[in-house]
């Protein structure tokens, strides 16, 4: 069965949040309270203090468990 962990993304880890907020922003732009044009347009400095100046968490599921 998978298994779903819930975690804190710190500054270091501003690829990932990247890729993953362009995504969801990108997938449904009513959700959300800024464009995915303006946010492809941040800097690494810009993504990273983000990630500093608040509490960011990221849901990542482990299908390994469900190819037995």
């Amino acid at each position: 069965m998978p298994q779903t962990t819930v975690r804190p993304l710190h500054p270091d880890e501003w690829r990932l949040y990247r890729s993953v907020r362009l995504a969801a922003l990108a997938d449904a732009p009513e959700a959300f309270g800024s464009t995915w044009a303006a946010e492809h347009a941040f800097t690494e400095r810009k993504w990273r203090e983000r990630l500093a100046r608040r509490n960011t968490f990221l849901a990542e599921r482990d299908d390994a468990g469900s190819r037995r």
